[in-house]
This record gives structure tokens, sequence and C-alpha cells, in this order.
């Protein structure tokens, strides 16, 4: 990233409106397609990279992952060989662990996984859950369900969801695993 730095920028580097009327007059800051695209391709990295898809119209992209890197950094992590490819907030089963990547990896390269917090995740889109259900880690097919027999007791809902949605807000809490 860089300041604007166009034709009647500040010495600091910073936009100024100008003053036509001054003496001599003050020119105001030309805008450049190359810094606009700079801060563009800055927004859409920072977007992508909390595993968003960027859609004309939705107007909180942004802030929404903004908040998801920033919940995702404040919990406990451990590294670990990516057992599949993973994006920005996949659940990974590990050992006697489950964890949320907090970046995309490739398989077989490592992945700093978070083991505790509130966080958005792949849930059994035909799943009705009421707030504070206890989920469970479906390895095969990558996905919260509430079905107990076969998988792994990982998370607690944090909201609500009906039949339809795929993601849901669920709390892990660090602790090993249980499977049934």
């Amino acid at each position: 990233m860089y300041k604007i730095d166009t034709p009647g920028a500040t010495a600091a580097n910073e936009f100024q409106a100008g003053n036509p009327l001054a003496t001599p007059p003050i020119p105001a800051t030309e805008l450049g397609a190359d810094w606009f695209t700079m801060v563009q391709r800055e927004l859409v990295a920072l977007v992508e990279g909390a595993g968003l898809t960027l859609t004309k119209g939705d107007d909180d992209q942004v802030y929404t992952a903004t908040r998801l890197v920033a919940i995702a950094e404040s919990y406990i992590r451990h590294t670990i060989t990516a057992p599949r490819d993973l994006v920005f907030g996949d659940g990974v089963l590990f050992v006697d662990q489950f964890g949320v990547a907090g970046h995309a990896a490739t398989t077989g390269n490592p992945v700093e996984l978070r083991l505790m917090g509130k966080f958005q995740i792949a849930c059994k889109s035909t799943d009705v859950v009421a707030e504070g259900r206890v989920l469970y880690w479906d390895d095969a097919a990558h996905e919260l369900e509430i079905v107990a027999v076969g998988n792994h007791l990982v998370a607690a809902a944090m909201e609500s969801k009906a039949s339809g949605p795929a993601v849901i807000w669920a709390r892990l809490n660090g602790n090993a695993l249980f499977s049934f």
C-alpha cells in the first residue's frame, strides 16, 4: 500500500481539496487510477482472505471480513500440516482436537488452526439448530451437524439456524474431542 502521490497531493502525500481562489491557486489532489486500483486490491485481499465471496451490492463485506479476521486472530492456535486444501474458516479434525483454519493452505503445507472462540463454520444445510445446542463434526462431509453417532462433539451453536443455510456461528472451547 502507498499514500497518494499524484499532482496536488500534500507534502505528506495526503489529499487536499484545493482552493482555486487563493493566491496563488492551490490545486486539488488529482485522483489516479493506479491509487484506486491499489485500494481496490487491498480491500479485495481482505474480503477474500477472510473466506468471503465478493458480492456487488453487499456493502458490509469489508466490515464482516475485518470482524472475522479480528475474531480469528484472538484465539489459541496450533499449527499442523493441512490434511486437505483449506480456506480461512474451514473446520479441521486432527488427532483429538478440532480447530478452524486461520488462513488458506494447500494439502501438506502448514496451517495455523484456531482452537477456541466463536467462528462461522460449515454446517449441514438440512439441520435445524437451536441456539446453545451441541454440534458434532462430520469429518467425511467437513461440516458440523446435530447427529452424534459416528461424529465428534466439537462446538456449541451461538445462534439458531433453520434448514437451508450451510453455515452457523459456533463456539469452540479447545477441549479434547469425544467420539460417539
